[in-house]
């Protein structure tokens, strides 16, 4: 009874997970706007309760995001990711966002990428 009751409260979770590993494999074999489709449909019903687990997937769809040619969306999905792990204590996913800035820096001009810049308070590349 105890296993049964378990499984139904960790049903989202698992069903999240499975979409999340979906779309991380979609990246790894070079398909980033399926990644960033498939993690941006499991992050919409992440289960309120595993918010720290969420991190590290909304640092990946914010990578996926990014080669799929979306600065934008990647700043904005990094900034949520940063702003999680603030919350929850990952030095993990902040090392991945200040990384994903880092491939930021050319759209510096662009508002979001901007916001997560001075976020993680990346200077301005002075060279090249």
């Amino acid at each position: 009874m105890g296993g049964s009751s378990r499984m139904g409260i960790l049903a989202p979770f698992a069903q999240s997970l499975r979409i999340t590993h979906g779309g991380e494999g979609r990246l790894r074999l070079g398909y980033p706007e399926k990644a960033a489709e498939c993690l941006g449909r499991a992050l919409a019903v992440w289960p309120t309760p595993y918010q720290r687990e969420r991190g590290p997937y909304l640092s990946r769809a914010a990578v996926a995001q990014l080669a799929s040619e979306q600065p934008d969306e990647a700043a904005t999905t990094a900034l949520k990711a940063l702003e999680l792990a603030e919350a929850t204590g990952s030095a993990r996913v902040k090392r991945e966002v200040a990384l994903l800035g880092q491939r930021l820096t050319p759209f510096r001009n662009q508002p979001a990428p901007a916001a997560l810049l001075d976020a993680l308070a990346v200077p301005a590349s002075s060279g090249s």
